[in-house]
């Protein structure tokens, strides 16, 4: 169980590790939606994660390890099988065999296994709750702007000019105004 949480720590500090590098290679050079996009990204995929390792094959690197002599387990063998050997002629079966050796038990693994498929079940639940909560902040984004109004007052645009020379912004900002919000707030992931 602690290899699997170690294999999850290493894949998330991977991650994690690889959207910081890529923000600060961005850090000048774009913009904070395209940063702010690396970040999302970075998250659903720390969210897909588990499930992703569960369904895609695995990749496994042989490692060779030195195993150590085994045990001579040998004359305890085969006293075991002295032990049939007697008790088959002595008319008894196998069973005084099976009870020496302590025969594996055929009972099924209950516990851990449901407990197990439980937490992955909850796990995909919530990432898929948290998933649709993006689409509908998305969709509710969307909304906003289709029912706001342009802001076509010479002041507001051209302090809206002035803001995107200061920040590099190269593409058109709509500057909008909505009647069911009353804070400011920008929106969207293209730079």
């Amino acid at each position: 169980m602690s290899v699997l949480f170690i294999e999850a720590a290493f894949k998330t500090s991977f991650l994690l590790a690889a959207a910081a590098a890529t923000n600060a290679l961005l850090s000048r050079r774009t913009s904070a939606a395209s940063r702010h996009l690396v970040w999302t990204l970075a998250v659903v995929g720390l969210l897909l994660l588990p499930i992703l390792s569960a369904a895609l094959p695995r990749w496994e690197i042989p490692v060779r390890i030195a195993i150590p002599a085994a045990p001579a387990t040998a004359p305890a063998l085969q006293s075991i099988g002295q032990a049939e050997t007697q008790a088959s002629s002595a008319g008894v079966g196998s069973p005084i065999a099976a009870t020496a050796v302590g025969a594996p038990r055929n009972t099924p693994v209950s516990g851990p296994v449901a407990l197990a498929s439980a937490l992955a079940l909850l796990y995909v639940a919530g990432v898929f709750l948290l998933l649709m909560r993006l689409v509908a902040e998305r969709r509710t984004a969307e909304r906003l702007s289709r029912h706001a109004a342009d802001i076509g007052d010479p002041a507001w645009t051209g302090l809206l000019i002035e803001c995107a020379g200061l920040m590099g912004i190269q593409r058109p900002v709509r500057l909008l105004r909505s009647r069911d919000r009353t804070m400011p707030m920008a929106f969207g992931l293209r730079a």
